[in-house]
C-alpha cells in the first residue's frame, strides 16, 4: 500500500464518520426519536449508495469555509437548501447506517458566531417535509439551532420567490442538489442575482441519460440549460455550455469532478461573485480538488467497501 492511498483513505474515512454526527448529537440518535410513521418515510426514500457520502462530504468540507469567511463581513447570512430531502439519509442494505443530510450539516457544522442565521429548507415532497419538520424540533429542543431561524417549505423550488424568501438577509449560500434536471436555468439566473454562494450538483450521467433521448426530452433540456441543445451532437460538450451559461451571470466558477463507477458520477460547481480580492477564499478548495480528483475509481471504490465494513484495510 502507497503513502498516498493510504493518506486518502485516512482523510476520506475521516470524513465518513464525521457525517454520522458528533459527540452531541448523532444521525442515529435523530432517527431512533422519530415517530414509527417518519420512520418509514426515511427508509423509504431509498437505500442512497455509498457514493451519496462522498457529495456530502465535500459539502460539508465547504461549509465553514463559507461562514468563516462570510460571516466576517455580512449578517444576518442564510443558508437555502433547494432539495433539502428528509434530513436524514439511510446507506446500506444488510447493516444500514444513518448519516446526516446536507440540511443537517448545515446546522450542525459550523461553530460558534460563524453559524448560519436563517434556514431555508425546500422539498417538493410533503412527507419529506415532515420529517424534517421533526428533526428540526428535535435539534430545536437540543439548543442545537439556537437564535437561528428556521423554514421548512413543501414547494417547487423553481415557483419560490427568493427575493422576499431574501429579503432581510445580507448573504446566502444556496445549495442545488436535485434528483434529476428539475432546476430551471430561469431559476439559476434569479438566484445568480442575489448576493449569495451558489453550489450546483451537475449530474453527469443523468444528464446523458436525458440527452440520449433529445427528441423525447427537448423542452426538459431547454428549461434545464437555458437554451435549446437539440442541435448539439455530443453529451460531452453539454457541461462546457452549462457552465459558460453560469459565468455569462457575472460568476466565477470553481468545480469538482467526481468519478463514480459503471459511467456514473457528477460534477460539484461552486459559483460565486467575482471580488477585488479574487475570493481568496476558494483556495482553500484546491487541495479538495486535488484529493478527490486524484483518488482513482478503484480507490474509491475500495474505500466504500472498507466503510461499509465489507473488508478491512485496502490492501
Amino acid at each position: 500500500m502507497t503513502g498516498r492511498r493510504s493518506d486518502l483513505r485516512e482523510w476520506w474515512l475521516k470524513r465518513f464518520e464525521s457525517l454520522k454526527g458528533n459527540k452531541k448529537v448523532t444521525a442515529e440518535q435523530l432517527y431512533t426519536g422519530l415517530p414509527n410513521s417518519l420512520k418509514n418515510v426515511v427508509d423509504r426514500d431509498g437505500e442512497w449508495g455509498y457514493w451519496t457520502l462522498f457529495k456530502l462530504a465535500i459539502h460539508a468540507y465547504y461549509l465553514p469555509i463559507y461562514t468563516n469567511i462570510i460571516k466576517k463581513w455580512f449578517s444576518p447570512v442564510a443558508y437555502v437548501d433547494t432539495f433539502a430531502g428528509c434530513g436524514l439519509i439511510k446507506v446500506g442494505k444488510d447493516k444500514p447506517q444513518y448519516f446526516l443530510g446536507s440540511a443537517l450539516l448545515s446546522i450542525l457544522i459550523p461553530k460558534g458566531d460563524k453559524r448560519f442565521d436563517r434556514f431555508i429548507l425546500i422539498d417538493a415532497d410533503p412527507d419529506k417535509i415532515n420529517v424534517l419538520k421533526s428533526l428540526l424540533e428535535q435539534l430545536s429542543k437540543r439548543g442545537h439551532i439556537l437564535k437561528s431561524s428556521y423554514e421548512a417549505i413543501c414547494d417547487d423550488m423553481n415557483k419560490l420567490q427568493y427575493e422576499r424568501l431574501l429579503k432581510d438577509c445580507k448573504h446566502s449560500l444556496i445549495f442545488i442538489d436535485p434528483y434529476g434536471l428539475e432546476p430551471n436555468f430561469s431559476t439559476i439566473q434569479v438566484l445568480a442575482a442575489l448576493p449569495c454562494d451558489l453550489i450546483i450538483n451537475y449530474m453527469d450521467s443523468g444528464v446523458k441519460r436525458v440527452f440520449g433521448d433529445k427528441e423525447k426530452n427537448r423542452e426538459k433540456l431547454s428549461a434545464f440549460f437555458g437554451k435549446d441543445v437539440y442541435d448539439v451532437d455530443d453529451s460531452e460538450v453539454l457541461y462546457g455550455l452549462y457552465l459558460e451559461n453560469i459565468r455569462r451571470l457575472n460568476r466565477k466558477t470553481f468545480d469538482i469532478s467526481v468519478k463514480g463507477l459503471g459511467g456514473f458520477g457528477y460534477k460539484i460547481i461552486f459559483a460565486v461573485r467575482p471580488t477585488k480580492g479574487d475570493n481568496p477564499w476558494l483556495n482553500a478548495l484546491n487541495k479538495l480538488k486535488d484529493r478527490v480528483e486524484d483518488t482513482k475509481r478503484e480507490t474509491f471504490e475500495t474505500i466504500l467497501k472498507q466503510f461499509a465494513g465489507e473488508q478491512a484495510s485496502l490492501d
